[in-house]
């Protein structure tokens, strides 16, 4: 009986941690996530890469809705597609940000650098003839 026991509660353990699922935030946690896009990481603890995306469209949607400057909804994203990573793994992040750029007006998400690559040279202006 006391092996039977001893052989049950790591099984019970695992199966407590393994059964933690992702429960969809409210109104409240994005808007927390909008003052505080690095909270991100306890929100999708337990998500998918899915789930991971719709949190972040949802904040986008909500940051549009209160008519945010381009640039800090740009910064908030940036922050929370960095913290996704580095919570659940380069590979889940960037699941999370191919998810997001399909469902997200382009304009919105920040320029991603990968690794040490220096920033994209500058675009030179066109000439015109006899100017």
């Amino acid at each position: 009986m006391k092996r039977l026991c001893a052989l049950m509660l790591p099984c019970l353990l695992l199966a407590g941690v393994a059964g933690a699922q992702f429960a969809a935030p409210d109104q409240a946690t994005l808007q927390a996530l909008i003052q505080n896009p690095q909270g991100i990481g306890e929100v999708i603890a337990s998500a998918s890469e899915e789930q991971a995306a719709m949190v972040i469209i949802q904040v986008i949607s909500l940051m549009q809705a209160d008519k945010m400057d381009v640039a800090a909804i740009q910064n908030a994203v940036g922050v929370m597609f960095q913290k996704t990573a580095e919570v659940k793994g380069a590979v889940f992040g960037s699941t999370v940000v191919s998810l997001v750029k399909k469902q997200v007006n382009p304009r919105l998400l920040p320029i991603i650098r990968m690794g040490a690559a220096p920033p994209p040279p500058p675009t030179p202006s066109p000439r015109y003839p006899n100017q």
